[in-house]
């Protein structure tokens, strides 16, 4: 599962409780901001990965965009 994010080959929501497995390795989620700000940029404050729900939250988000979901993530997604 871990090679399928790091591809990108799946984006999919329900996928999502396998890489909240993956988040306590930070390497995994490291790549998968990298990934977003090559195609959005940063686009929300990194405080939000701080907080256990919003970062639950924001790793969802992520992921819609990476799979063309929804645009650009940003702080008033997470309010």
């Amino acid at each position: 599962i871990k090679q399928i994010f790091l591809n990108r080959a799946v984006y999919n929501s329900d996928l999502l409780p396998c890489l909240e497995i993956f988040v306590e390795d930070e390497t995994v989620l490291v790549m998968l901001v990298q990934q977003y700000a090559k195609q959005y940029g940063i686009t929300f404050s990194s405080k939000h990965f701080d907080d256990p729900d919003k970062k639950t939250q924001l790793i969802a988000l992520i992921q819609e965009s990476l799979a063309g979901k929804r645009g650009a993530v940003t702080d008033k997604d997470l309010q």
